[in-house]
This record gives structure tokens, C-alpha cells and sequence, in this order.
């Protein structure tokens, strides 16, 4: 459902949220505090839908690669990541505002 909205709204993709990012922080965060990675197809969608997203630190410093690197170690947090790094390689460069 989360994938078919995305691609059928994309304005709400590009929404910024109270805490500063965008729906694909929020993804990467909600999915971390769940304990597992967001499905790979949905972080795709929404990377598609405002790339953008991938290189604005949220108010805490953090891009999405942030959020995502929080996560458990498995195979889709690699695949999120993986797809994060694609879309902004840069993101490696940036330390949130605790120097992470």
C-alpha cells in the first residue's frame, strides 16, 4: 500500500516532516525503532520519487544513510543502504550534529 501511494502521490513524498526530513527518513527511523530495514522496493520508490531527499540532513544533522546505518545488520538494511549510497554517494561525508 505504503508503495502504491508513493507512486500515486509523489507531492507527499516531498513533504517535509516536523523533525526536518522527508518520508524516506521517516521510513528509514519507523523501520530502525521496529528492528528491521524498510522493504528495498519502497526506499527505491521513494528515492524515485524525490532524490533529492537523499542529500538533506534532517534537523538532527542526519541524512537517510544515517537513519538506515542504525539499523541490525541483515540482508535488506545492506540493500537499503546499497540503495541509499547509490542515489548520494556523498551522504558518507556527512556527520550529524553529534559528529557521526
Amino acid at each position: 500500500e505504503a508503495i502504491s501511494r508513493a507512486k500515486s502521490h509523489p507531492h507527499e513524498v516531498r513533504t517535509r516532516w516536523h523533525s526536518g526530513g522527508y518520508l524516506l527518513h521517516q521510513v528509514c527511523d519507523y523501520s530502525f525503532f521496529k528492528g528491521n530495514a524498510p522493504p528495498v522496493e519502497l526506499v527505491n520508490v521513494l528515492i524515485a520519487a524525490y532524490p533529492a531527499a537523499t542529500s538533506i540532513p534532517d534537523k538532527y544533522g542526519r541524512t537517510p544513510l544515517h537513519r538506515a546505518s542504525f539499523l541490525n545488520s541483515s540482508d535488506s538494511s545492506v540493500e537499503t543502504v546499497r540503495a541509499l549510497l547509490a542515489a548520494y554517494p556523498g551522504a558518507t561525508s556527512f556527520q550529524d550534529n553529534r559528529g557521526r
